[in-house]
C-alpha cells in the first residue's frame, strides 16, 4: 500500500511540475541593433522609435556612445522601427515580432539636407534712430 501511495504522489507531483511554464519561455520580444553613417562609423545619439502598428504603442530610445540600441519587453505584433538624427535621412524597417523572438535590426543613415535656415535674426532700428 505504501508503494501505491508513494507512486501516486510522485505521479501527481510530476504532472504538476510539467504543467508549469518553463522559465525560459517569454511572452515578449526584443529588437536591438547598431546605427552607422555611410562610412560605417557607429553614430551615438540617434533616436530609435519602435511603433506597434497593431496597437499604436510607441517605445523610444537613444543610441549609446557605441551607436547601439535595444528594446526589450515588446508585445508580439507588427512593428515599424524608425531611426532619426538631425543632419541625416531617416531609415526605417517593418518587422513582425513573435513571442520570445529577438531580432537584430541595423541601420545605415545617409547624409541629409539640413532644414532651411532663415538666417540670423536681425533687429533694425527705425529710420533716423541710432542704437549704441
Amino acid at each position: 500500500m505504501n508503494r501505491t501511495i508513494r507512486a501516486a504522489v510522485i505521479s501527481i507531483l510530476l504532472f504538476a511540475i510539467s504543467a508549469l511554464p518553463a522559465s525560459s519561455q517569454t511572452n515578449t520580444a526584443s529588437v536591438s541593433g547598431k546605427i552607422s553613417d555611410p562610412s560605417g562609423a557607429l553614430i551615438p545619439g540617434v533616436t530609435v522609435t519602435a511603433t506597434n502598428t497593431d496597437t499604436q504603442a510607441v517605445a523610444k530610445i537613444v543610441t549609446n556612445s557605441d551607436g547601439k540600441y535595444g528594446f526589450s519587453g515588446l508585445q508580439p505584433g507588427s512593428y515599424s522601427v524608425l531611426a532619426s538624427l538631425r543632419g541625416f535621412n531617416e531609415a526605417s524597417a517593418q518587422k513582425v515580432l513573435g513571442s520570445g523572438e529577438s531580432v537584430e535590426l541595423n541601420f545605415k543613415l545617409t547624409i541629409g539636407v539640413a532644414p532651411a535656415d532663415d538666417g540670423p535674426f536681425v533687429i533694425r532700428p527705425p529710420e533716423g534712430q541710432i542704437f549704441r
